[in-house]
């Protein structure tokens, strides 16, 4: 069933996001075909779409960061994607790497800690998606390797045979250096 396109006043302009919605509701309607898998962007997509040109935030103002680092949270909401430190470091107008770069020149600072936080909410949500089946397992157990430091373990176990060692059948010091002298011989 066509959908019908939002009716805009003539008078208001529309805004890109709005104008690529509407495109996509008619080709929607001309191809007989869900657009709604196209239509699915990603929050930072969202989140710059809807703010317009990207402000450079200063890392220094605790309180602009935190206002724009809780922006991009919403718009990740609306749209259903999982946040990410990359899409962060893009809502403050940084790269990953002027923001790793200050993080690890100011290790104390209020900025680097609320950063770090974030970056360790973007992992449990990361976590919680995969195990909840949210979001692809294996997908997000690579992102969870590569960006936050999880690992594989793998631990080996050695046992001995459950019959008693010879040193401890042994009772005399004459009996220890036969034994000794039957497996260190070899070596010599």
């Amino acid at each position: 069933m066509p959908r019908p396109p939002k009716k805009m006043p003539d008078n208001l302009p529309m805004s890109e996001t709005e104008m690529i919605e509407q495109e996509l509701i008619r080709a929607e309607n001309r191809l007989n075909v869900d657009m709604k898998p196209i239509m699915k962007i990603t929050g930072t997509q969202v989140y710059n779409a809807l703010s317009g040109k990207i402000e450079k935030i200063s890392l220094d103002d605790l309180q602009k960061v935190k206002r724009k680092a809780l922006s991009y949270m919403n718009a990740c909401l609306e749209c259903n994607t999982i946040p990410n430190h990359t899409g962060l470091c893009r809502a403050l107008g940084h790269s990953r790497n002027s923001i790793y770069n200050h993080m690890s020149r100011n290790p104390d600072s209020e900025v680097t800690e609320y950063l770090q936080l974030c970056k360790d909410a973007f992992s449990e949500i990361l976590d919680t998606a995969g195990l909840t089946n949210s979001a692809n397992p294996i997908m997000c157990m690579f992102l969870l390797k590569v960006h936050h430091q999880y690992v594989d373990k793998s631990e080996l176990f050695i046992s001995t045979p459950a019959q008693e060692s010879p040193l401890r059948a042994a009772k005399t010091d004459e009996e220890i250096e036969l034994i000794k002298a039957k497996y260190l011989a070899p070596l010599d």
